[in-house]
């Protein structure tokens, strides 16, 4: 019974080492060519953005038009004009995943007066007032997103610091956010305050009508009126061209109040484009820019895109390839 046994082992063991050694042999799989973008990684927003930027877009909601957004305020003070940074940035995020292009105003500037090409869902971002939150709030998001927005400065609150008033944004602020690719335009130099028009006190915009002299009892003159806002525009362009290097003139008219003097001297100092408050969307040739105002407190990104889309053109499609977020 032994001699039985130790053969039997012996085979048993000759046939495990085989076994064994024949698994060994076998050749592993041929190695996986892994596409980085696909892995599942610790990355900003603005980096997802880039590796996304080849994405076809599935919706052209326009073409060959742009929306202006208004913005004044970012922050959570629940002021009239103040949208919280939370909601600004959820508006971004919906203007990218609708497949909206960011678009600098210089471009779109181009586009109204030269016809230049935009891409399809063209968007441009502006703010009013040049208020400081705007560097403290709005400025970081935007770098977080890696795109670009406008901001109408009053020029002399920024010029000449006045404690009694919100604080505006400084010249060094300014070149900052400058060297990284926004920009800065007026608001005017000083007249971002209603006047007198009549006897009985009626008050207008000071950009956009004569004021009443009450020292004179009279109305300003014709003639006087356009002095006084050439005087201010003027000064406005020449701190702007002098401290942040501006070699462009664009305006947006305080609260949106303007006449034709306005814009005839405007025209005169070289600007180009004139902002109103008026909704709508824009298309090459008119200089006197619609926005949409999406400062509006609590304004929803889903409230936004609403908004925005009463301007899609039912009829567009598109396969072309695109850059998200003007990038």
């Amino acid at each position: 019974m032994r001699k039985l046994v130790v053969p039997l082992l012996l085979t048993m063991i000759i046939t495990i080492g085989v076994a064994c050694q024949t698994k060994q042999t076998v050749s592993s799989p041929p190695p996986v060519d892994i596409n980085p973008s696909t892995l599942a990684t610790n990355v900003s927003f603005s980096e997802t953005i880039k590796q996304k930027r080849n994405k076809p877009l599935r919706k052209v909601h326009y073409r060959n038009q742009a929306i202006v957004l208004m913005y004044h305020e970012i922050k959570d003070s629940g002021q009239p004009f103040a949208l919280s940074s939370a909601d600004f940035e959820s508006h971004l995020k919906m203007l990218y995943e609708q497949g909206y292009n960011i678009i600098p105003i210089e471009q779109f500037e181009d586009f109204i007066t030269k016809k230049k090409p935009i891409p399809d869902n063209a968007v441009v971002l502006t703010f009013d007032d040049g208020y400081e939150d705007f560097y403290q709030n709005a400025y970081p998001i935007l770098q977080k997103y890696n795109t670009t927005a406008t901001n109408f400065v009053i020029v002399k609150s920024t010029d000449i610091y006045n404690p009694k008033i919100i604080p505006h944004l400084t010249w060094n602020q300014i070149r900052e956010m400058r060297s990284r690719g926004l920009s800065f335009y007026s608001h005017t130099y000083d007249h971002h305050h209603k006047i007198d028009i009549d006897t009985i006190g009626t008050k207008f915009g000071a950009l956009a009508s004569p004021a009443y002299k009450r020292d004179l009892k009279r109305l300003e003159t014709r003639e006087e009126y356009r002095s006084r806002i050439k005087a201010d525009l003027s000064k406005a362009e020449e701190l702007l061209a002098k401290e942040v290097g501006n070699k462009r003139s664009i305006l947006a008219f305080p609260y949106g109040e303007y006449s034709e003097d306005t814009i005839s001297i405007g025209k005169e100092l070289g600007i180009k484009l004139f902002c109103t408050v008026d909704e709508g969307i824009n298309k090459t040739g008119s200089t006197l820019i619609t926005r949409i105002n999406a400062g509006v407190p609590h304004l929803s990104a889903k409230q936004l895109q609403l908004k925005m889309k009463k301007y899609d053109d039912k009829t567009s499609t598109s396969t072309y390839k695109f850059s998200p977020l003007g990038i």
